[in-house]
């Protein structure tokens, strides 16, 4: 049989793990939120030569390029013959909300480990175009995206995610 005074022990130890767990909690929970705003996507090698679709965009003749292809929800990035640093895509994911504005949904860098000739792929499942509702309550879906390595950076292109 327990004494009084060690199930009071075991009450203040109680109490105090829970108020534990309570206070790191929501700093977990916040933390995890701030972790999946901005998506850090190392990429996979592939062995396919060329994009899918016509969206390529490249710094200059013999550097990389990255795409974005509609079908599949897949950025690539090839570094080219004459490529320094890590080539790499930034896109920005934009849905319509119920009003009818485009907000920023997701956004982030695919990149990824090379050698000169070689392609990464990063897979994404965005909203359709199509989607209604999607996330934001209305209907609608495009993709922002620009191709970056040391020669510089593209202008940004956009293109709705209807396939």
């Amino acid at each position: 049989m327990k004494s009084k005074q060690s199930s009071g022990r075991n009450w203040v130890r109680s109490t105090l793990l829970t108020a534990a767990v309570a206070l790191v909690t929501p700093i977990a929970v916040a933390t995890s939120a701030q972790a999946a705003d901005y998506e850090y996507d190392w990429g996979t090698l592939t062995t396919q030569e060329g994009c899918g679709d016509v969206i390529r965009l490249g710094v200059g003749p013999d550097s990389g390029w990255g795409c974005f292809e509609r079908y599949g929800d897949r950025f690539l990035v090839y570094a080219g013959d004459t490529v320094d640093g890590t080539p790499r895509v930034y896109w920005t994911n934009q849905l319509k909300d119920s009003s009818g504005a485009w907000k920023t949904y997701r956004e982030g860098v695919c990149y990824g480990e090379y050698y000169r000739g070689s392609t990464v792929v990063c897979n994404k499942d965005f909203y359709e175009n199509s989607t209604s509702p999607n996330k934001l309550g209305g209907q609608g879906s495009r993709i922002t995206f620009r191709y970056y390595d040391a020669a510089g950076s593209t202008a940004n292109f956009t293109v709705l995610n209807n396939q």
